[in-house]
Parts: C-alpha cells; structure tokens; sequence
C-alpha cells in the first residue's frame, strides 16, 4: 500500500473498530481552502449514539478520539481496502485536464440508483472531478452546478 491516504483509511477503520466492532467508512473528506483542516471520515457504527462516527486526521499529529454523531443520509458504505488510491485518481483527474489545487477532496458512495461504485471528488475553483473507483472512469462537471454537502456538517 504505497497511498499514503489508503494507508489513512486503514488506520482509520482498524481505529474505529478498536471500539465500535462492525463499522464501516462512509465518507471521507477534507477542505484545502484552510491550512491545517483535518481528514474528516465517517463510519457508519451502529452501536454508536446516532449510528455513526466522525473520526479526524490531523497531519502530523494523527488521529483524534471517534465522535458519536447523527448518522448521515444520502450515503452508504464504502468497502475498505478501496480498489484505487486517490494518488492515482488524482494522475486521471489531471489527464482529463483538471488541474490543481484544490479546493475540497472527498470519497463517497452517494445513495443514487445511477451510481454503482464508490467516488473521489476533487473540486475546484472552475470544475468537479468525480472518479469511480472500480471503473476508474472519470467525469467532469462545472464547479458553479456542484455544492458539496459533507456528511460531517
């Protein structure tokens, strides 16, 4: 596993499931428009309060405790170890023309009957990249079409 943030997920889950045996990643994402903003991922923990856990990645200091929270809707589980590292969904994004930096980065499996694998989301000023992470297949829309609504807010 040479993907530092693949390395992130699994260290995350496995932390996760040192207290809430079952969980399962939602979502993952972090804002680049502030220095120092953690990785936000959410677990789905059905033992939790709420049904769910935020879990924090801080740079350099590593994880914060998990945080019981309302589980969010519009998502479903996304199956650890992930098929594609985002170092290399980021190499597609760029072919497709999109460059950084930017603005937000997620991972998520958005409850869509049109959407059958789990996503990077890379936006930025001008453009929304989104790649599948089974099929690899990469999709741009206009940044001012997209709002992204984490699942930590």
């Amino acid at each position: 596993m040479h993907d530092v943030f693949l390395k992130m997920i699994d260290d995350a889950h496995k932390n996760v499931h040192k207290t809430y045996r079952g969980a399962e990643l939602l979502t993952a994402d972090r804002d680049l428009t502030k220095i120092g903003t953690p990785w936000k991922m959410v677990f789905e923990a059905p033992t939790a309060p709420g049904g769910a856990v935020l879990l924090e990645y801080i740079d350099g200091m590593g994880f914060k405790i998990p945080q019981p929270m309302p589980r969010p809707v519009g998502v479903r589980p996304i199956h650890v170890p992930l098929l594609l590292a985002l170092d290399k969904a980021e190499e597609l994004v760029k072919k497709q023309g999109v460059p950084s930096p930017y603005m937000h980065i997620a991972l998520d499996f958005v409850l869509n009957p049109n959407v059958t694998e789990p996503h990077y989301v890379f936006q930025t000023v001008r453009d929304v990249a989104f790649v599948g992470t089974h099929t690899k297949t990469v999709e741009v829309v206009p940044a001012d079409v997209f709002v992204p609504v984490p699942a930590h807010a």
